[in-house]
């Protein structure tokens, strides 16, 4: 990701610099192109957006399902604790349990 952003820098200093040695009608098309072109591309990315599913076009058999598999997981977790009352300790800080040394 970092080598991506640094060469679309580079691209764009690049283009810079070759925007400023054309001539001004030149540059003007050269602006015009890339208005263009920059503004098809928010277009597109605003049709990709709308057509995103979300969880209400999921509809409810799949929210029932993700919500049952987050209680069986919640449940299973729930086996790895000593509950006390209302206090729940996790195994991992049972302070009977061997340390392991350090170094």
């Amino acid at each position: 990701m970092d080598e991506f952003a640094a060469a679309l820098g580079l691209l764009v200093c690049a283009l810079i610099a070759l925007r400023m040695g054309v001539s001004p009608t030149r540059r003007q098309r050269f602006d015009d192109a890339c208005r263009h072109h920059f503004e098809k591309l928010n277009v597109r990315l605003a049709q990709m957006r709308r057509r995103a599913p979300t969880a209400k076009a999921a509809g409810p058999i799949a929210a029932r399902r993700e919500a049952e598999w987050v209680i069986e997981r919640a449940r299973q977790r729930r086996q790895d604790v000593d509950q006390d009352g209302n206090v729940i300790r996790p195994r991992a800080f049972d302070p009977s349990r061997k340390k392991p040394p350090m170094h």
